[in-house]
């Protein structure tokens, strides 16, 4: 037992450190979001969307709801607005950033949609044409 070691692939150890990194920046990006209002948020994340600061945009996404919700309690009169904006920056971002089977699987579940209602509404007045023909 003595003198063995464990040997961990290269690759294995270089994921593992990629992903410690990805945490700290993580924790340092939500402290700088603690310490921003409302404006401030918007107008760092259009940055970091400007700049391609992928860290920080990820960063506001994931913490951004409970900073607002801090801002809203504390009195921010600027947050609801500042919130508005930041959900649609995070949904133009996200748009931006699918692939094309995925821009084509969003428009075919948007058509699935759009194919349901209908459905729907015709089974709906189906049922209230045969029943005041019944009556």
């Amino acid at each position: 037992m003595h003198g063995r070691t464990i040997h961990i692939p290269a690759a294995e150890v270089k994921a593992q450190l990629a992903e410690l990194v990805r945490i700290e920046h993580l924790k340092m990006h939500k402290s700088d979001i603690d310490s921003l209002n409302a404006i401030e948020l918007v107008q760092e994340y259009e940055l970091a969307i400007k700049e391609a600061d992928i860290a920080f945009c990820e960063a506001v996404e994931r913490f951004v709801k409970r900073r607002m919700k801090a801002l809203v309690n504390s009195g921010d009169r600027s947050a609801p607005e500042s919130s508005r904006r930041l959900t649609e920056l995070m949904a133009q971002r996200a748009d931006a950033a699918l692939t094309p089977l995925q821009r084509k699987a969003k428009a075919d579940i948007e058509k699935l949609k759009d194919i349901g209602g209908k459905f729907f509404e015709m089974v709906r007045l189906t049922k209230q044409y045969t029943l005041r023909r019944h009556q």
